[in-house]
């Protein structure tokens, strides 16, 4: 297999917030917020640019600090039942 199933993986600061970037042989950028710590992720194209990855995340801001604040505060209901 060549460079086109290569995946990178860096981390980035982005509108304030810390961004796992995975890039990837897809077309399509999809975004995650990952259990327990609600971490970001987001898997990008390999071509797209760092500026397009950034735009996409800064547009986004708003949903992605409400799903953060919601699997916390579940994480946190669910350590507090135990």
């Amino acid at each position: 297999m060549g460079s086109a199933t290569a995946v990178t993986a860096a981390t980035a600061g982005i509108a304030g917030m810390r961004v796992a970037i995975m890039r990837k042989p897809i077309k399509n950028m999809y975004l995650r917020i990952k259990p327990p710590n609600a971490d970001i992720v987001i898997s990008a194209p390999q071509r797209m640019s760092q500026s397009a990855i950034e735009r996409f995340v800064t547009e986004r801001k708003p949903w992605i600090e409400r799903a953060q604040r919601s699997m916390r505060q579940a994480r946190d209901a669910q350590l507090n039942a135990q």
